[in-house]
Parts: structure tokens; sequence; C-alpha cells
């Protein structure tokens, strides 16, 4: 189960209300086994090591995102993502991001990290 944080960031001026998700800093990991030894084993080891949360991997948390995203479409106005949603540029992170990003049911906006 997902828990998110909630805030209300008041903005002069403007005049609808909308309702935000906000990610950043997922670091989803996609292993591009084609690429070299080297860095098939960087993205490993971060996978076995980095990315857990209370017993959960990243990208089983990012697969729960999605859902929650789909599941709220109604009342969702977009999604914010602010960098960082997947841990290196690797072909097959890029590839699941796009296709993540592309079959969203709101609209979203994107900014690279770091």
């Amino acid at each position: 189960m997902l828990n998110f944080d909630e805030a209300e960031i008041v903005i002069p001026g403007l005049e609808k209300e909308y309702t935000l998700l906000h990610l950043s800093d997922n670091h989803v990991i996609m292993v591009d086994y084609n690429d070299t030894l080297a860095r098939i084993r960087y993205e490993e080891r971060r996978i076995s090591a980095d990315f857990y949360e209370d017993n959960v991997m990243i990208n089983d948390r990012m697969e729960a995102t999605w859902q929650y995203i789909e599941e709220h479409k109604d009342t969702l106005d977009g999604v914010l993502m602010t960098g960082d949603v997947i841990d290196c540029p690797f072909d097959p992170a890029i590839e699941y991001l796009l296709e993540k990003v592309q079959a969203l049911p709101v609209p979203y906006m994107y900014t690279l990290g770091n």
C-alpha cells in the first residue's frame, strides 16, 4: 500500500484549484543486459542494496503509483515529475518511462533531475 503526503499550496492570483501528484527521485532501475558488464553489475548492485523502502523495491512502488494514477484519473488534474524518476538513462529505463507517461490518463510534466 502506498502512502502519499498531502500539502496545500496557495498561489496568489490562481483562480482554480488543482489536484496534482508530484513524483520525484523514484530512481526506477531497469538493467540493460546488452550494456557493458560493469554497468550491468552497477545497476544490479543498486537494485539489491539501495532501493528498498519498507521492504518494497522502488520498481514495485512505481508500478503501484502508475496504478494509483489510473484509479484516481477523475480527481487528478495532472502529474508533476521533477526528475530522477529513472535511475540511469539506459535504454530499457527510458523506454519504460516513455511507455508509462504516454499511457497516463492525465496531463503530465517531466523535468530532468539534478
